[in-house]
């Protein structure tokens, strides 16, 4: 069985591959300040909550935004199990074709989620990544990735919004206002994020569908893709599994 780990900014993804079959995922809060054996007994017991015997484990892979984590998940998996870890990054294949200016600074969670992707549908493509940052990348026709673009997630400027604002509360991200004005302070706050939100993605997608000469299929991924694009103008297909199953495609190619 592989283990696949994503560890993003603010959450880490769990999964459990038996072949290609994703049998279990999970998540859990990232800490810069937790140490190996710290995330060894939070892994271990994610694995067995889930029912999965942390000694049937006989690969694993790691996609990391967070490079002071890797050398702990390192060590962490290695009190898990004897499996090698591969980790996302320069001299690992991928598989794709990266045309930004210098290849190596495309993050390795937008790595496994275009892989991801490609592996499901045929390009050209866009693929949104709602966490912490929302980023987007485009693929073209040939299944290249051309670029992308980098915004302030979702969370990150709602809770820049109320913290800079004397008056403006915390509120959830839940039913708008159907018309898009607000008409007290909280709906007015909702259409802001959700509505804002959803025409930046709808913005983005046009403008990078015209640099790609063609329409593109939009998948999106990542905590906050099923707040938000039921909002958008044109369909997003939600893929919550996108960087997991990246994961594992790039394992299954350097693995051999």
């Amino acid at each position: 069985m592989l283990l696949a780990i994503a560890v993003g900014s603010t959450t880490t993804r769990l999964g459990v591959f038996q072949g290609e079959r994703l049998v279990l995922q999970t998540s859990m809060g990232t800490d810069t300040r937790a140490l190996a054996d710290e995330y060894a007994v939070k892994i271990r017991s994610a694995l067995l909550l889930y029912g999965c015997d942390p000694a049937r484990i006989d690969g694993a892979i790691l996609a990391s935004v967070m490079p002071p984590l890797v050398s702990v998940m390192r060590q962490a998996v290695g009190r898990l199990t004897a499996a090698r870890l591969l980790v996302v990054g320069p001299g690992l294949k991928s598989g794709l074709q990266i045309q930004i200016n210098d290849p190596g600074q495309l993050g390795s969670d937008l790595v496994c989620c275009a892989v991801g992707a490609l592996a499901r549908y045929e390009p050209p493509l866009l693929v949104c990544s709602m966490g912490t940052a929302t980023t987007m990348i485009a693929i073209d026709s040939r299944g290249a990735v051309q670029g992308g673009a980098i915004l302030p997630g979702v969370k990150v400027a709602l809770d820049a919004l109320t913290q800079h604002t004397a008056q403006l509360p915390q509120i959830d991200l839940e039913q708008p206002p159907k018309d898009g004005i607000g008409r007290n302070t909280i709906d007015c706050m909702k259409s802001g994020v959700l509505y804002g939100n959803a025409c930046t993605l709808d913005g983005m997608a046009a403008r990078m569908e015209e640099t790609l000469g063609q329409p593109a299929r939009r998948v999106a991924t990542g905590s906050y893709a099923a707040a938000i694009t039921p909002y958008c103008r044109v369909g997003w297909t939600v893929e919550q599994d996108l960087v997991l199953e990246g994961l594992q495609r790039i394992h299954a190619r350097n693995a051999r």
